[in-house]
């Protein structure tokens, strides 16, 4: 009787252990990790709409400036704006799909230390990506920035050369 109940405790044991296991993860999980697209108007539908826009893009600035002169979409919705300023999904207070009314797709960052305050006191950044179309599979056409969003403050305009 002993040895069926250590048999029996033993294999609940392994059971539980094998169904709790969780797959190993690295560092460039989320890289390939791309969320769902869910929401649509108000609501925001993730990074995954950004990465759809994967790519480098080679910019010249029409209003403002921008350094680099280009812009890389990354395969996780990271947007490598300019040197130095980057804006990673992890960050993005939202992501929304104006496809449909704007041919736009807009990411609102999370208030930052480097936003300015005394222009709005929601001041976040905020990127602009537009394209030729008003639905998914549109072709890159130009970029808005806005450094302090809602203000149009230090607005940057790029074209797709």
């Amino acid at each position: 009787m002993d040895s069926i109940k250590i048999l029996l405790f033993l294999t609940l044991t392994s059971f539980i252990i094998t169904g709790c296991e969780t797959p190993s993860s690295n560092e460039n999980d989320d890289e390939n990790n791309i969320e769902e697209c869910g929401g649509s108007g108000e609501q925001s539908v993730g990074p995954c709409l950004i990465a759809e826009f994967e790519g480098t893009y080679t910019v010249n600035a029409t209003a403002g400036s921008h350094d680099r002169g280009t812009i890389i979409i990354a395969k996780n919705g990271d947007i490598d704006y300019d040197t130095g300023l980057n804006f990673l999904a992890k960050d993005f207070q939202g992501v929304y799909d104006r496809l449909d009314c704007c041919m736009r797709v807009t990411v609102e960052m999370n208030q930052r230390d480097d936003n300015d305050t005394n222009l709005a006191s929601d001041a976040r950044h905020r990127v602009d990506i537009f394209t030729n179309s008003n639905s998914k599979g549109g072709t890159v056409v130009s970029f808005e920035y806005y450094p302090n969003w809602p203000s149009s403050d230090g607005k940057v305009e790029l074209s797709i050369e």
